[in-house]
């Protein structure tokens, strides 16, 4: 007996009418250097951005909602660094297939949204902790690739992910903080 064949499954994003209007919208407001072959004349970042859309199962439809984070001045995320986020999570990690700490999953998730914006104009991404006090910024550098936005991005989280977690979970406090902040 052969062993059952493993075919990739291949994602087809069905073009519909809302998906054609983001497009439009894409091609309109997005930096067209970007989306004519990328600043070197190389690549098609429209191509890219379907392809990390279909990577992780963003519906076509949300294209225009990404578009509209270009309206912000600011991107806040507040992420929990208390001593709970050692635990486990259910998620595995994409790399080695091992169950991720919540840690390491929040992480995760702040550098697929990465991933996602680097094809948009997006406004930088503060990122604040609930113990720490250091504050990471990442911000698009002019003419920065989405690829390279992506490395350096991810690098600063690599860093600043790299030290564990521990304290208490003063919420409550970090909310008011970023109301006050942004209010």
């Amino acid at each position: 007996p052969t062993a059952p064949s493993l075919e990739e499954e291949e994602i087809i994003v069905i073009p519909t009418a809302t998906y054609e209007a983001a497009v439009v919208a894409y091609h309109e407001e997005a930096e067209p250097e970007i989306y004519f072959g990328g600043y070197d004349g190389e690549g098609d970042s429209l191509e890219e951005l379907n392809n990390v859309m279909a990577k992780y199962e963003v519906p076509a439809g949300l294209l225009a909602k990404l578009l509209q984070v270009k309206e912000f001045q600011l991107m806040e995320i507040i992420v929990d660094d208390s001593g709970s986020m050692n635990c486990r999570t259910d998620a595995l990690d994409p790399i080695t297939g091992s169950i991720m700490s919540r840690w390491w999953e929040a992480k995760w998730r702040i550098s697929q949204m990465i991933e996602l914006l680097a094809y948009v104009p997006a406004p930088p991404i503060k990122i604040y902790f609930l113990n720490r006090r250091d504050i990471i910024s990442i911000e698009k550098n002019s003419g920065e690739l989405p690829s390279d936005y992506i490395k350096r991005a991810e690098s600063i989280l690599l860093g600043a992910f790299g030290r564990n977690p521990g304290g208490t979970t003063p919420a409550l406090e970090a909310i008011e903080a970023s109301l006050s902040r942004n209010g």
